[in-house]
């Protein structure tokens, strides 16, 4: 059998294994899941919406094919370093527990038990409270070098 294993960045993607056996909703700790195929070959996977069960989120898709070396670099390196890119405009942290997961996003902080209800919001203030944020519940030790302020609201 195989699986769709997504360590992405923490946001929307499951933090258990997605079969891709099986197109049928598939329950996991975090949410009800699905794949499906269409559209010339490619892969879908959505998550069901919490509040209405008749509604479907589509987070990406994919193709099942390969690709050459040099490109995934160049694709890589474009995401991480174009001006435009999430990675290079947004801050994102996430940690998963056993029963919740937490998220810094620019100045948000949120804590959701594992089926995503919302336990805790937080609009981060200041580079300070961040910074104690990203080491208490994070682990990240970071000194303030004038590039944080970036990502809170002035």
């Amino acid at each position: 059998e195989t699986y769709l294993a997504d360590v992405g960045f923490g946001g929307n993607n499951s933090i258990e294994p997605i079969s891709l056996s099986c197109e049928a909703p598939q329950e996991l700790a975090d949410g009800i899941w699905r794949t499906s195929t269409r559209q010339g070959g490619y892969t879908y996977l959505e998550l069901q919406d919490r509040t209405d069960s008749t509604k479907w989120r589509g987070l990406y898709c994919w193709a099942d094919v390969g690709c050459e070396y040099p490109d995934l670099v160049q694709a890589n390196w474009f995401s991480c370093t174009f001006r435009t890119a999430r990675f290079t405009n947004q801050l994102f942290a996430a940690i998963f527990h056993a029963d919740h997961k937490l998220y810094i996003l620019n100045d948000q902080f949120v804590r959701r038990r594992i089926d995503g209800a919302v336990v805790e919001k937080i609009e981060i203030k200041d580079v300070q409270q961040l910074i104690e944020l990203l080491a208490t519940h994070f682990g990240l030790e970071l000194e303030e070098d004038g590039r944080l302020g970036k990502y809170l609201k002035d």
